[in-house]
Protein backbone atom coordinates (compact mmCIF):
# COMPACT_ATOMS: atom_id res chain seq x y z
CA UNK A 1 0.00 0.00 0.00
CA UNK A 2 0.93 3.04 -1.16
CA UNK A 3 1.07 6.25 0.33
CA UNK A 4 1.26 10.26 -1.64
CA UNK A 5 3.61 11.88 0.64
CA UNK A 6 4.63 15.49 0.31
CA UNK A 7 8.18 16.34 2.34
CA UNK A 8 10.16 19.42 1.91
CA UNK A 9 14.07 18.76 2.79
CA UNK A 10 15.54 21.68 3.33
CA UNK A 11 18.94 21.90 1.74
CA UNK A 12 22.29 23.05 4.15
CA UNK A 13 22.62 26.32 2.02
CA UNK A 14 18.96 27.23 2.68
CA UNK A 15 19.04 26.81 6.39
CA UNK A 16 22.60 29.07 6.33
CA UNK A 17 20.51 31.91 4.42
CA UNK A 18 17.04 31.25 6.99
CA UNK A 19 19.89 31.77 10.23
CA UNK A 20 20.95 35.48 9.11
CA UNK A 21 18.48 36.67 6.47
CA UNK A 22 14.94 38.31 7.28
CA UNK A 23 12.27 36.09 5.35
CA UNK A 24 10.32 37.97 3.15
CA UNK A 25 6.49 38.96 4.09
CA UNK A 26 3.85 36.36 2.53
CA UNK A 27 0.40 37.49 0.87
CA UNK A 28 -1.52 35.15 0.42
CA UNK A 29 -5.30 35.21 0.52
CA UNK A 30 -5.12 36.10 -3.35
CA UNK A 31 -2.93 33.53 -3.84
CA UNK A 32 -5.56 31.02 -1.88
CA UNK A 33 -8.55 32.48 -3.92
CA UNK A 34 -6.66 32.07 -7.52
CA UNK A 35 -5.80 28.37 -6.30
CA UNK A 36 -9.81 26.86 -5.29
CA UNK A 37 -10.37 28.93 -8.47
CA UNK A 38 -8.25 26.80 -10.63
CA UNK A 39 -8.97 23.72 -8.60
CA UNK A 40 -13.07 24.28 -9.23
CA UNK A 41 -12.05 24.85 -13.01
CA UNK A 42 -9.98 21.95 -13.00
CA UNK A 43 -12.70 20.06 -11.81
CA UNK A 44 -15.29 20.78 -14.49
CA UNK A 45 -13.27 20.43 -17.25
CA UNK A 46 -12.30 16.57 -15.85
CA UNK A 47 -15.92 16.51 -15.10
CA UNK A 48 -16.54 17.22 -19.14
CA UNK A 49 -13.85 15.31 -20.62
CA UNK A 50 -14.29 11.71 -18.87
CA UNK A 51 -18.09 12.42 -19.99
CA UNK A 52 -16.45 12.87 -23.58
CA UNK A 53 -14.65 10.20 -22.94
CA UNK A 54 -17.64 8.49 -21.91
CA UNK A 55 -20.16 9.05 -24.48
CA UNK A 56 -17.39 8.00 -27.28
CA UNK A 57 -17.01 4.98 -25.98
CA UNK A 58 -20.94 4.51 -25.46
CA UNK A 59 -21.96 5.54 -28.69
CA UNK A 60 -19.53 3.10 -29.57
CA UNK A 61 -20.71 0.73 -27.75
CA UNK A 62 -24.60 1.43 -28.54
CA UNK A 63 -23.84 1.23 -32.32
CA UNK A 64 -22.39 -2.28 -32.27
CA UNK A 65 -25.01 -3.64 -30.75
CA UNK A 66 -29.26 -2.56 -30.74
CA UNK A 67 -30.93 -1.10 -27.72
CA UNK A 68 -32.92 -3.78 -25.74
CA UNK A 69 -36.07 -2.17 -24.62
CA UNK A 70 -35.76 -3.21 -21.46
CA UNK A 71 -32.77 -1.13 -21.19
CA UNK A 72 -33.74 1.69 -22.62
CA UNK A 73 -36.70 2.04 -19.52
CA UNK A 74 -33.74 1.47 -17.24
CA UNK A 75 -31.81 4.28 -18.50
CA UNK A 76 -34.48 6.19 -18.24
CA UNK A 77 -35.40 5.79 -14.55
CA UNK A 78 -31.92 4.14 -13.15
CA UNK A 79 -32.80 4.71 -9.63
CA UNK A 80 -35.82 2.86 -9.69
CA UNK A 81 -34.90 0.97 -12.15
CA UNK A 82 -31.72 -0.46 -10.34
CA UNK A 83 -31.43 -3.83 -11.87
CA UNK A 84 -30.87 -7.13 -9.63
CA UNK A 85 -27.45 -7.69 -12.15
CA UNK A 86 -26.08 -4.40 -11.05
CA UNK A 87 -27.02 -5.33 -7.18
CA UNK A 88 -25.05 -8.20 -7.49
CA UNK A 89 -21.83 -7.33 -9.30
CA UNK A 90 -21.79 -4.39 -7.20
CA UNK A 91 -22.46 -7.12 -3.96
CA UNK A 92 -19.49 -9.06 -5.31
CA UNK A 93 -17.62 -6.35 -5.76
CA UNK A 94 -18.09 -5.06 -2.00
CA UNK A 95 -17.24 -8.39 -0.74
CA UNK A 96 -13.93 -7.92 -2.76
CA UNK A 97 -13.13 -5.33 -1.39
CA UNK A 98 -13.83 -6.35 2.48
CA UNK A 99 -16.71 -4.18 3.06
CA UNK A 100 -19.22 -6.89 4.46
CA UNK A 101 -21.38 -4.31 5.55
CA UNK A 102 -21.90 -2.92 2.59
CA UNK A 103 -22.09 -5.80 0.87
CA UNK A 104 -25.45 -7.07 3.15
CA UNK A 105 -27.22 -4.45 2.69
CA UNK A 106 -26.99 -4.36 -1.37
CA UNK A 107 -27.51 -7.97 -1.12
CA UNK A 108 -30.40 -7.54 1.25
CA UNK A 109 -32.15 -5.50 -1.02
CA UNK A 110 -31.25 -7.35 -4.12
CA UNK A 111 -33.35 -10.16 -2.64
CA UNK A 112 -35.90 -7.81 -1.68
CA UNK A 113 -36.39 -7.58 -5.67
CA UNK A 114 -35.86 -10.64 -5.81
CA UNK A 115 -36.65 -13.32 -3.58
CA UNK A 116 -35.28 -16.29 -5.34
CA UNK A 117 -31.68 -15.27 -6.12
CA UNK A 118 -30.16 -18.60 -4.54
CA UNK A 119 -26.80 -17.16 -5.27
CA UNK A 120 -27.52 -13.96 -3.43
CA UNK A 121 -29.41 -15.41 -0.40
CA UNK A 122 -26.00 -18.07 -0.18
CA UNK A 123 -23.94 -15.01 -0.40
CA UNK A 124 -25.76 -12.84 2.51
CA UNK A 125 -25.85 -16.25 4.65
CA UNK A 126 -22.11 -16.60 4.50
CA UNK A 127 -21.15 -12.95 4.74
CA UNK A 128 -23.82 -13.84 8.48
CA UNK A 129 -21.62 -16.23 9.16
CA UNK A 130 -18.38 -14.44 8.90
CA UNK A 131 -19.90 -11.86 10.87
CA UNK A 132 -20.47 -13.77 13.89
CA UNK A 133 -24.41 -14.09 12.84
CA UNK A 134 -24.78 -17.41 13.57
CA UNK A 135 -28.49 -17.47 13.96
CA UNK A 136 -29.62 -15.61 10.70
CA UNK A 137 -26.90 -17.68 9.02
CA UNK A 138 -28.83 -20.52 9.67
CA UNK A 139 -32.28 -19.15 8.92
CA UNK A 140 -30.48 -18.46 6.02
CA UNK A 141 -29.20 -21.86 4.92
CA UNK A 142 -32.78 -23.38 5.79
CA UNK A 143 -34.61 -21.14 3.37
CA UNK A 144 -32.09 -22.10 0.41
CA UNK A 145 -32.41 -26.01 0.91
CA UNK A 146 -36.30 -25.85 1.64
CA UNK A 147 -36.97 -23.20 -1.03
CA UNK A 148 -34.29 -24.81 -3.52
CA UNK A 149 -33.16 -27.83 -4.55
CA UNK A 150 -29.02 -27.06 -3.95
CA UNK A 151 -26.57 -29.13 -6.11
CA UNK A 152 -24.18 -31.31 -3.78
CA UNK A 153 -21.56 -28.85 -4.06
CA UNK A 154 -23.34 -26.04 -2.63
CA UNK A 155 -25.01 -28.43 0.22
CA UNK A 156 -21.32 -29.10 0.81
CA UNK A 157 -20.69 -25.78 1.61
CA UNK A 158 -23.02 -25.04 3.69
CA UNK A 159 -22.36 -27.80 5.91
CA UNK A 160 -18.69 -26.98 5.90
CA UNK A 161 -20.07 -23.71 7.20
CA UNK A 162 -22.05 -25.39 9.95
CA UNK A 163 -19.41 -27.85 11.22
CA UNK A 164 -16.79 -24.61 11.09
CA UNK A 165 -19.13 -22.66 12.89
CA UNK A 166 -19.65 -18.76 12.21
CA UNK A 167 -17.40 -17.39 14.56
CA UNK A 168 -16.55 -13.69 13.42
CA UNK A 169 -13.34 -14.49 10.53
CA UNK A 170 -9.82 -13.11 11.35
CA UNK A 171 -9.14 -9.84 10.13
CA UNK A 172 -6.76 -9.73 7.62
CA UNK A 173 -3.20 -8.96 8.40
CA UNK A 174 -0.26 -7.77 5.80
CA UNK A 175 3.38 -6.79 6.91
CA UNK A 176 6.77 -7.12 5.63
CA UNK A 177 10.46 -6.14 6.32
CA UNK A 178 13.35 -4.95 3.87
CA UNK A 179 16.95 -4.78 4.80
CA UNK A 180 19.24 -2.26 2.06
CA UNK A 181 22.60 -1.65 1.26
CA UNK A 182 23.23 1.42 -1.19
CA UNK A 183 25.51 4.07 -1.97
CA UNK A 184 24.34 7.77 -2.54
CA UNK A 185 26.41 10.20 -4.60
CA UNK A 186 25.13 13.32 -2.59
CA UNK A 187 24.38 12.44 0.67
CA UNK A 188 24.03 16.29 2.06
CA UNK A 189 22.26 17.65 -1.12
CA UNK A 190 25.74 19.28 -2.17
CA UNK A 191 25.51 22.52 -4.34
CA UNK A 192 26.12 21.83 -7.85
CA UNK A 193 27.77 25.03 -8.18
CA UNK A 194 31.03 25.86 -6.03
CA UNK A 195 30.27 29.63 -6.10
CA UNK A 196 27.57 31.46 -5.15
CA UNK A 197 26.82 35.70 -5.91
CA UNK A 198 24.52 37.13 -3.22
CA UNK A 199 23.50 40.90 -2.48
CA UNK A 200 21.73 43.38 -3.72
CA UNK A 201 22.49 44.87 -7.32
CA UNK A 202 24.56 47.82 -6.29
CA UNK A 203 26.25 45.46 -3.41
CA UNK A 204 26.89 42.03 -4.94
CA UNK A 205 29.64 39.39 -3.14
CA UNK A 206 30.72 36.06 -5.03
CA UNK A 207 31.51 33.71 -2.32
CA UNK A 208 33.20 30.58 -2.70
CA UNK A 209 31.29 26.98 -0.63
CA UNK A 210 32.87 25.63 1.92
CA UNK A 211 33.68 21.90 1.22
CA UNK A 212 31.32 20.86 3.48
CA UNK A 213 28.23 22.54 1.19
CA UNK A 214 29.82 20.73 -1.83
CA UNK A 215 27.97 17.46 -2.54
CA UNK A 216 29.27 14.44 -0.20
CA UNK A 217 28.79 10.91 -0.95
CA UNK A 218 28.70 7.63 1.39
CA UNK A 219 27.52 4.43 1.64
CA UNK A 220 24.40 3.69 3.83
CA UNK A 221 22.36 1.06 5.45
CA UNK A 222 18.58 1.23 5.67
CA UNK A 223 16.18 -1.02 7.83
CA UNK A 224 12.49 -0.40 6.52
CA UNK A 225 9.02 -2.63 7.97
CA UNK A 226 5.23 -1.81 7.32
CA UNK A 227 2.31 -3.46 8.86
CA UNK A 228 -1.53 -3.11 8.21
CA UNK A 229 -4.28 -4.97 9.65
CA UNK A 230 -8.26 -4.80 9.02
CA UNK A 231 -10.09 -2.22 11.59
CA UNK A 232 -13.54 -2.57 10.93
CA UNK A 233 -16.17 -4.91 9.12
CA UNK A 234 -16.38 -2.80 6.65
CA UNK A 235 -13.16 -2.55 4.94
CA UNK A 236 -11.00 0.11 7.18
CA UNK A 237 -8.13 -0.54 7.07
CA UNK A 238 -5.06 0.88 9.73
CA UNK A 239 -1.52 0.46 8.58
CA UNK A 240 2.07 1.56 10.10
CA UNK A 241 5.45 2.23 7.71
CA UNK A 242 8.58 2.33 9.63
CA UNK A 243 12.00 3.59 7.90
CA UNK A 244 15.66 4.42 9.26
CA UNK A 245 18.95 5.18 7.64
CA UNK A 246 22.21 5.40 8.75
CA UNK A 247 25.27 6.42 6.81
CA UNK A 248 28.68 4.85 7.05
CA UNK A 249 30.21 8.34 7.68
CA UNK A 250 28.38 10.96 7.36
CA UNK A 251 25.62 10.45 10.63
CA UNK A 252 23.89 13.51 10.95
CA UNK A 253 22.22 12.97 8.36
CA UNK A 254 20.83 9.83 9.15
CA UNK A 255 17.10 9.56 9.34
CA UNK A 256 14.22 8.05 10.88
CA UNK A 257 10.38 7.76 9.18
CA UNK A 258 7.55 6.78 10.66
CA UNK A 259 3.78 7.21 9.03
CA UNK A 260 0.50 5.95 10.73
CA UNK A 261 -2.54 5.77 9.28
CA UNK A 262 -6.43 4.75 8.28
CA UNK A 263 -8.20 4.28 4.53
CA UNK A 264 -11.53 3.51 4.03
CA UNK A 265 -13.21 1.95 0.72
CA UNK A 266 -16.87 3.37 0.05
CA UNK A 267 -19.00 3.60 -2.97
CA UNK A 268 -21.75 5.80 -3.82
CA UNK A 269 -24.10 4.71 -6.32
CA UNK A 270 -21.90 3.47 -9.27
CA UNK A 271 -18.57 5.47 -8.03
CA UNK A 272 -16.22 3.96 -6.25
CA UNK A 273 -13.74 5.39 -4.20
CA UNK A 274 -11.24 5.89 -0.76
CA UNK A 275 -10.27 8.31 2.00
CA UNK A 276 -7.23 7.99 3.85
CA UNK A 277 -5.49 10.23 6.62
CA UNK A 278 -1.82 9.58 7.94
CA UNK A 279 -0.19 11.28 10.40
CA UNK A 280 4.07 11.38 10.20
CA UNK A 281 7.15 11.78 12.39
CA UNK A 282 10.45 12.82 10.58
CA UNK A 283 14.00 12.57 12.58
CA UNK A 284 17.39 14.18 11.32
CA UNK A 285 20.45 13.60 13.23
CA UNK A 286 19.12 12.35 16.18
CA UNK A 287 16.65 15.21 16.81
CA UNK A 288 12.77 14.97 16.46
CA UNK A 289 13.06 17.15 12.86
CA UNK A 290 9.57 17.26 11.10
CA UNK A 291 5.64 16.10 11.52
CA UNK A 292 2.92 15.80 8.67
CA UNK A 293 -1.05 15.42 8.93
CA UNK A 294 -2.21 14.14 5.32
CA UNK A 295 -6.01 13.82 4.17
CA UNK A 296 -6.70 12.73 0.93
CA UNK A 297 -10.03 11.11 -1.06
CA UNK A 298 -9.73 9.27 -4.24
CA UNK A 299 -12.80 8.11 -6.27
CA UNK A 300 -13.16 6.45 -9.93
CA UNK A 301 -15.66 7.67 -11.94
CA UNK A 302 -18.03 5.19 -13.81
CA UNK A 303 -16.58 5.79 -16.92
CA UNK A 304 -17.14 3.33 -20.05
CA UNK A 305 -13.48 2.92 -20.90
CA UNK A 306 -11.62 0.61 -22.84
CA UNK A 307 -10.84 -3.02 -21.01
CA UNK A 308 -8.18 -2.73 -18.34
CA UNK A 309 -8.03 0.91 -18.41
CA UNK A 310 -8.83 3.12 -15.55
CA UNK A 311 -9.58 6.50 -14.43
CA UNK A 312 -8.71 7.80 -11.09
CA UNK A 313 -9.80 11.39 -9.39
CA UNK A 314 -7.80 12.77 -6.00
CA UNK A 315 -7.48 15.67 -3.71
CA UNK A 316 -5.80 15.97 -0.86
CA UNK A 317 -4.24 18.84 1.90
CA UNK A 318 -1.54 18.24 4.08
CA UNK A 319 0.24 20.25 6.57
CA UNK A 320 3.90 20.33 7.49
CA UNK A 321 5.75 21.32 10.85
CA UNK A 322 9.31 21.76 11.12
CA UNK A 323 10.22 21.24 15.03
CA UNK A 324 13.91 23.33 14.22
CA UNK A 325 12.94 26.29 11.28
CA UNK A 326 9.24 27.02 11.94
CA UNK A 327 9.31 29.76 9.41
CA UNK A 328 9.49 26.17 6.91
CA UNK A 329 5.57 25.35 8.26
CA UNK A 330 3.20 24.78 5.19
CA UNK A 331 -0.15 23.63 4.33
CA UNK A 332 -0.17 21.80 0.84
CA UNK A 333 -3.06 21.73 -1.34
CA UNK A 334 -3.33 18.91 -4.67
CA UNK A 335 -5.82 17.75 -7.48
CA UNK A 336 -4.36 14.92 -9.04
CA UNK A 337 -5.34 12.67 -12.37
CA UNK A 338 -4.35 9.34 -12.85
CA UNK A 339 -5.11 6.94 -15.56
CA UNK A 340 -3.99 3.36 -15.19
CA UNK A 341 -3.65 0.39 -17.58
CA UNK A 342 -3.33 -2.94 -15.95
CA UNK A 343 -3.11 -6.74 -17.14
CA UNK A 344 -1.43 -9.54 -15.46
CA UNK A 345 1.81 -8.59 -16.90
CA UNK A 346 1.72 -5.07 -17.26
CA UNK A 347 0.26 -2.17 -15.83
CA UNK A 348 1.10 1.48 -16.57
CA UNK A 349 0.45 4.57 -14.46
CA UNK A 350 -0.04 8.28 -15.32
CA UNK A 351 -0.49 10.88 -13.61
CA UNK A 352 -0.61 14.90 -13.48
CA UNK A 353 -1.20 16.87 -9.83
CA UNK A 354 -1.25 20.56 -9.42
CA UNK A 355 -0.36 21.99 -6.35
CA UNK A 356 -0.56 25.25 -4.07
CA UNK A 357 1.87 25.43 -1.56
CA UNK A 358 0.62 28.16 1.66
CA UNK A 359 3.30 29.50 3.34
CA UNK A 360 1.99 29.56 7.42
CA UNK A 361 4.91 31.76 8.57
CA UNK A 362 7.47 34.14 6.89
CA UNK A 363 9.34 31.48 4.97
CA UNK A 364 11.53 32.52 2.13
CA UNK A 365 10.04 33.70 -1.09
CA UNK A 366 6.45 33.26 0.36
CA UNK A 367 3.48 30.81 -1.01
CA UNK A 368 4.10 28.67 -4.29
CA UNK A 369 2.78 26.48 -6.76
CA UNK A 370 3.67 23.68 -9.18
CA UNK A 371 2.74 20.81 -10.76
CA UNK A 372 4.04 17.34 -11.30
CA UNK A 373 3.65 14.60 -13.56
CA UNK A 374 4.47 11.02 -13.15
CA UNK A 375 5.21 7.65 -15.10
CA UNK A 376 5.29 4.42 -14.20
CA UNK A 377 5.89 1.25 -16.16
CA UNK A 378 5.85 -2.36 -14.32
CA UNK A 379 6.26 -5.45 -16.28
CA UNK A 380 6.60 -8.99 -15.35
CA UNK A 381 9.30 -10.58 -17.53
CA UNK A 382 9.35 -14.08 -16.59
CA UNK A 383 7.57 -15.70 -13.30
CA UNK A 384 10.35 -14.89 -10.89
CA UNK A 385 11.79 -11.48 -12.52
CA UNK A 386 9.95 -8.22 -12.83
CA UNK A 387 11.13 -4.67 -13.94
CA UNK A 388 10.20 -1.73 -13.31
CA UNK A 389 10.92 2.01 -14.60
CA UNK A 390 9.50 5.53 -12.72
CA UNK A 391 9.66 9.26 -14.34
CA UNK A 392 9.24 11.95 -12.34
CA UNK A 393 9.02 15.75 -13.46
CA UNK A 394 8.52 18.22 -10.86
CA UNK A 395 8.24 22.15 -10.75
CA UNK A 396 7.71 24.99 -7.84
CA UNK A 397 7.26 28.40 -8.45
CA UNK A 398 8.04 30.94 -5.72
CA UNK A 399 5.49 34.28 -5.45
CA UNK A 400 8.29 36.53 -4.37
CA UNK A 401 11.99 37.69 -3.59
CA UNK A 402 13.35 34.86 -2.03
CA UNK A 403 14.90 37.38 0.23
CA UNK A 404 15.02 40.97 -0.66
CA UNK A 405 18.21 42.81 -1.29
CA UNK A 406 19.92 39.38 -0.60
CA UNK A 407 18.13 37.06 -3.21
CA UNK A 408 16.44 39.40 -4.85
CA UNK A 409 15.44 36.23 -7.20
CA UNK A 410 12.14 34.39 -7.31
CA UNK A 411 13.03 31.27 -6.86
CA UNK A 412 11.76 28.44 -10.02
CA UNK A 413 12.64 24.99 -9.15
CA UNK A 414 12.06 21.78 -11.73
CA UNK A 415 13.07 18.53 -10.56
CA UNK A 416 13.60 15.44 -12.56
CA UNK A 417 13.59 11.62 -11.25
CA UNK A 418 14.26 8.70 -12.69
CA UNK A 419 14.14 5.29 -11.04
CA UNK A 420 14.27 1.74 -12.42
CA UNK A 421 14.74 -1.16 -10.28
CA UNK A 422 14.64 -5.44 -10.77
CA UNK A 423 12.56 -7.57 -8.66
CA UNK A 424 13.46 -11.42 -8.14
CA UNK A 425 11.50 -13.24 -6.64
CA UNK A 426 13.11 -15.74 -4.58
CA UNK A 427 9.75 -17.56 -3.41
CA UNK A 428 5.94 -15.97 -2.76
CA UNK A 429 7.36 -14.48 0.89
CA UNK A 430 11.29 -13.26 -0.64
CA UNK A 431 12.47 -11.07 -3.09
CA UNK A 432 15.75 -9.44 -3.93
CA UNK A 433 15.62 -5.86 -5.76
CA UNK A 434 18.31 -3.77 -7.24
CA UNK A 435 17.32 -0.08 -7.88
CA UNK A 436 19.04 2.66 -8.97
CA UNK A 437 18.08 6.42 -9.36
CA UNK A 438 19.10 9.83 -10.87
CA UNK A 439 17.67 12.97 -9.54
CA UNK A 440 18.16 16.23 -11.37
CA UNK A 441 17.33 19.51 -9.60
CA UNK A 442 17.71 22.74 -11.84
CA UNK A 443 17.21 26.12 -9.65
CA UNK A 444 17.61 29.73 -11.16
CA UNK A 445 19.40 29.82 -7.55
CA UNK A 446 22.52 28.78 -8.12
CA UNK A 447 22.93 27.14 -4.41
CA UNK A 448 20.14 24.76 -4.55
CA UNK A 449 21.02 22.50 -7.66
CA UNK A 450 21.92 19.92 -7.21
CA UNK A 451 22.32 16.30 -8.59
CA UNK A 452 22.53 12.94 -7.22
CA UNK A 453 23.07 9.42 -7.85
CA UNK A 454 21.71 6.23 -5.99
CA UNK A 455 22.38 2.39 -6.44
CA UNK A 456 20.51 0.27 -3.57
CA UNK A 457 20.55 -3.63 -3.01
CA UNK A 458 16.99 -4.38 -1.28
CA UNK A 459 16.26 -7.84 0.70
CA UNK A 460 12.67 -8.31 0.62
CA UNK A 461 10.62 -10.51 3.39
CA UNK A 462 6.68 -10.49 3.08
CA UNK A 463 4.48 -11.95 6.08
Amino acid sequence: MKIGLLSQRISLGRIIFQCFLKPCATGSNSAIAFFWARLLIFCLLSGLLGGLISGLFSATANAQSPQNPQNQQDQQDPINNESTENLYLEAIQSISEGRKEDAGNQLNRLIAKEPQHAGALLDLALIQCELGNAIEAERLFQIIETRFQPPPAILEVINLRRQVGCAKAKRQKRGGLSLSRGYDENVNQGSSNPSFTFGGRDNQVELQLAPEFLPRADNYSIFSADYSQELTENGGIGFAQFSARENDQLRRFNNVVLFLGFEQAFRYRKWAGRTTGTVGFFGLGGQFYQRQGQAQLQVTPPLTLPENWQLNLSGGVSNTQFLTQPDFNATTFDLRTQLNYATPQTQVQASITFSFDRANADRPGGDRKGWMGQLRLHNQITSELSGEVNLNYQTWLGQSAYSPNVIDQTRDQQTSTLRTSLQYALNPRQSLQLEFRRILNRDNISIFQYSNQQLQFTYHWRY
